[in-house]
């Protein structure tokens, strides 16, 4: 009896330990975000579109690309080009990062799993509408001009890439100024369930009336123009250009394993090498307020 209470008290001894051990882990990382914050801080506490474009920057992700809203995404940031102290700590906490170099790695790795991982694409699409918004001026609804280039950046790599440029040149040519939430939303849903074809987009259905103007109107064109099954081709700015990172879940997709950023990612030769360096020190001097096709002041 007395070995076995000497054993718990070590034991004991021991948690404290590793738990005191953990803390000052934990504790010595946030003051190192907190100091990596501070160098892109345009106002107390608070990044703006100068700070998040140095950022992104320094993070060697181009603004149009799908991971810089996956990064969004896990910071939990409200709005577009701007992020506050604690959603730039609970970031790097979700992402398991203490500087940029994990950072970026981790970042690639998560868009990656959105590539398999339909459920986690679908949160990254939804939430995307909220963070596109203009919070200052109260919107509740995209400006067309915003929500265009966000599905391009998001669906860059769908199956059904067609449709999304014949969805987006139908929205060029009408009067829509706005989407709503709604329409955002059940988006995802038609093109991921609607074929190129529009045979099985059935307008009895819970459609937003704006996916009946749409389809009369391809239905209509397609008529006066006939092409050959899936060859379209797109003269306008919307036409959707897919990039190496752009990734997106479909039930049309082959299933793929888990991308890690070590290996899975064919990464450009600027990026840096995780093993030799701590953080990264050069830049791509990406423009924030040119490269975003949907700015925010």
């Amino acid at each position: 009896m007395v070995i076995r209470g000497r054993i718990a008290m070590v034991d004991q001894r021991t948690v404290r330990s590793d738990a005191n051990t953990n803390g000052a882990v934990i504790i010595d990382s946030e003051c190192k975000v907190n100091k990596l914050f501070d160098e892109y801080e345009n106002v107390k506490d608070e990044m703006l579109t100068d700070g998040t474009g140095r950022f992104l920057n320094d993070l060697h992700l181009n603004p149009e690309e799908f991971a810089v809203v996956v990064l969004a995404w896990a910071f939990g940031a409200a709005t577009m080009c701007r992020f506050k102290r604690d959603e730039f700590l609970r970031g790097f906490r979700e992402l398991e990062a203490d500087n940029l170099t994990k950072l970026r790695a981790n970042v690639l790795q998560r868009a990656g799993q959105c590539r398999w991982n339909s459920e986690m694409f679908r949160s990254v699409y939804q939430f995307s509408f909220l963070w596109a918004l203009d919070n200052d001026i109260g919107q509740r609804s995209l400006p067309v001009e915003v929500a265009s280039p966000l599905w391009s950046i998001l669906l860059a790599n769908h199956s059904q890439i067609e449709l999304l440029n014949c969805w987006l040149e139908f929205l060029d040519s009408t009067s829509v100024r706005t989407i709503t939430r709604d329409t955002w939303n059940m988006f995802l849903n038609f093109i991921e369930t609607i074929h190129y074809d529009l045979s099985s987009y059935d307008d009895t259905e819970a459609w937003p009336s704006l996916f009946d103007a749409f389809v009369d109107h391809e239905r209509e064109r397609r008529q006066k123009t006939p092409t050959n099954s899936h060859d379209v081709t797109h003269s306008n700015n919307n036409d959707v250009k897919p990039s190496n990172h752009d990734v997106i879940p479909s039930n049309n997709l082959d299933v793929a394993p888990p991308l890690t950023a070590s290996n899975n990612y064919e990464l450009k030769d600027d990026v840096i090498d995780p093993t030799k360096h701590d953080d990264i020190t050069h830049s791509n001097n990406y423009d924030v307020t040119t490269s975003f096709p949907f700015n925010s002041s």
